[in-house]
């Protein structure tokens, strides 16, 4: 698998993943792993009809998605969860990505402390991220590719 990033964005599919990272990064194919909007036809398509017809679009759940990861492939590729949560599910199945990246995670129910300026994470947020450093993932917040990743792990400690 060809996988030029795996990111977390509460917002899934947007301009700024679409513009800012497929582009940047030569992304052919981008998946997205979601349960929710895998089993819903009319949210998918919505998701779907963001992307340029240049970029083939897989909308998958996180079993499925966990198998596909499993596939070799040489096409670019970006893969898109919508939470911590969902890699950490992926990590914890045997899908081992050498670094996350926090796109965006935005204040919510459960997700008001600041990590860093725009991205807030909660308590479930903070052990997933945890976990999969501790297992060897790189965990870092980068909102596109142009601007600088920065390590995720000093950030998580002072938002604890």
């Amino acid at each position: 698998m060809n996988l030029r990033q795996v990111r977390i964005d509460d917002r899934l599919i947007h301009g700024q993943v679409v513009v800012g990272c497929c582009g940047p990064l030569g992304v052919r194919r981008l998946i997205l792993c979601n349960d929710e909007v895998a089993a819903d036809e009319l949210h998918s398509q919505i998701y779907e009809s963001a992307v340029p017809s240049e970029i083939a679009v897989l909308i998958l759940n996180l079993a499925d998605c966990l198998n596909y990861l499993q596939t070799s492939d040489d096409v670019p590729a970006m893969l898109v969860v919508g939470s911590p949560a969902d890699v950490r599910w992926l990590v914890d199945n045997d899908f081992a990505p050498r670094q996350v990246v926090v796109g965006g995670l935005h204040y919510g129910p459960g997700r008001n402390v600041e990590m860093w300026p725009g991205v807030f994470v909660g308590d479930r947020d903070r052990e997933d991220l945890t976990a999969m450093m501790e297992r060897g993932v790189g965990v870092v917040v980068q909102a596109v590719p142009a601007m600088g990743a920065i390590d995720a792990g000093p950030a998580l400690k002072d938002a604890g």
